[in-house]
């Protein structure tokens, strides 16, 4: 079976007016959004795309886009946000390369999805109605997956499972002093075959791994916790705290204390 988690992040209702046209951005997670009223536009590196009204659309982690209003009236969005990995290490959609578009039936889905999930956002938080959010992201992970079979084309491969012990130790360790040769001796083979092997199994080579898993559980750290930076820091290998917030501007964009306050308003 395919090593598979996902989390939920957010979820929240936009409103544009008229002319509204965002900046070109990214993001680090997966956002699925059901335009409600009016029409928008996406603009990628590719040919720009319509959502009518009733559409709706998956923009992968990574995906540099821009999205306009094509209303002469208010645009209504629903959109939430998860994280979804595979092999505990990379995300399930960062293999496409521009917006995943869902079949009008799909989208009507997607619609009932997201009117449940702001009604547990807006009720008590206790096990029951967590459990009813991984239930409906599961559901909106399927109807993803369903939409563009090359997903699961591009997971199912023998020589990622085959890393996947290297990959929990990782995360076991990220806190540790973690080289290319403790990695080698890790797996029990020389350090050039190390690099083909992962290079091989997911296009990276091992200490940009081992860069990534940190740079992500610095994120979700800085997200659900108040912990202090420097703590944050020092949990994911970095001895030095303006070291760490330089690292983590290089792979996020901006430094750790503007993410907090982007992801956490209130601190």
């Amino acid at each position: 079976m395919l090593p598979f988690s996902f989390r939920f992040e957010d979820a929240a209702v936009l409103q544009h007016g008229s002319g509204f046209q965002s900046q070109w951005r990214s993001f680090g997670n997966t956002v699925i959004t059901q335009v409600r009223h009016g029409s928008y536009r996406i603009e990628t590196l590719g040919p720009h795309i319509d959502i009518p009204s009733g559409g709706a659309f998956l923009m992968p982690p990574g995906c540099r886009h821009r999205v306009s209003s094509l209303s002469k009236k208010e645009v209504r969005t629903h959109a939430v946000h998860l994280h979804c990995r595979v092999y505990e290490m990379d995300g399930l959609f960062t293999v496409l390369n521009k917006p995943l578009i869902f079949s009008k039936q799909s989208a009507g889905r997607i619609a009932l999805l997201h009117d449940e999930i702001m009604e547990c956002i807006g009720g008590v938080v206790d096990v029951r109605n967590s459990a009813r959010v991984n239930r409906i992201l599961a559901e909106m992970v399927e109807l993803s997956v369903e939409a563009c079979p090359e997903i699961s084309d591009a997971w199912d491969r023998p020589e990622r499972e085959r890393m996947l012990p290297l990959l929990k130790y990782i995360q076991q360790h990220l806190g540790d002093e973690l080289t290319r040769d403790v990695l080698a001796q890790f797996m029990d083979v020389s350090i050039p075959h190390l690099h083909t092997l992962v290079v091989n199994a997911f296009g990276y080579a091992p200490m940009e791994i081992v860069r990534r898993e940190r740079m992500q559980h610095a994120r979700q750290l800085l997200h659900w916790t108040d912990m202090p930076i420097a703590e944050v820091a020092h949990i994911c290998g970095f001895e030095d705290q303006y070291y760490f917030s330089r690292a983590f501007k290089q792979f996020e964009g901006v430094p750790p204390s503007r993410y907090r306050r982007a992801v956490q308003p209130d601190v």
